[in-house]
């Protein structure tokens, strides 16, 4: 990437950065956040485990999606977010 590209998309990271930051991104040193770390590892490495992470708002949910998915095998693939609680639950259920 030449330095005019960098500065117009600096948020566009490398595989192996985004799982470095992603990971860093959780932040804890109390066993259950050591937990939810070591399960993050272990998931990843599962090529087609579906995963559902449930949690109080603003516990951090998202951040342990991402870590997930840029330490598996997808992180080349386009990370999506999906906020379930938004979606009206006859849409939820016609579609998942």
């Amino acid at each position: 990437m030449d330095s005019q590209t960098a500065k117009i998309f600096p948020l566009i990271l490398e595989p192996d950065t985004k799982k470095q930051t992603a990971i860093k991104n959780i932040v804890g040193k109390s066993p259950a956040i050591e937990k939810v770390k070591r399960l993050i590892g272990c998931y990843s490495q599962s090529t087609d485990l579906p995963v559902l992470i449930t949690g109080e708002t603003g516990t951090g949910k998202e951040l342990v999606a991402e870590a997930l998915h840029y330490s598996s095998d997808r992180a080349h693939r386009p990370f999506i977010r999906v906020n379930c609680a938004a979606i009206p639950e006859s849409l939820f259920e016609s579609q998942f």
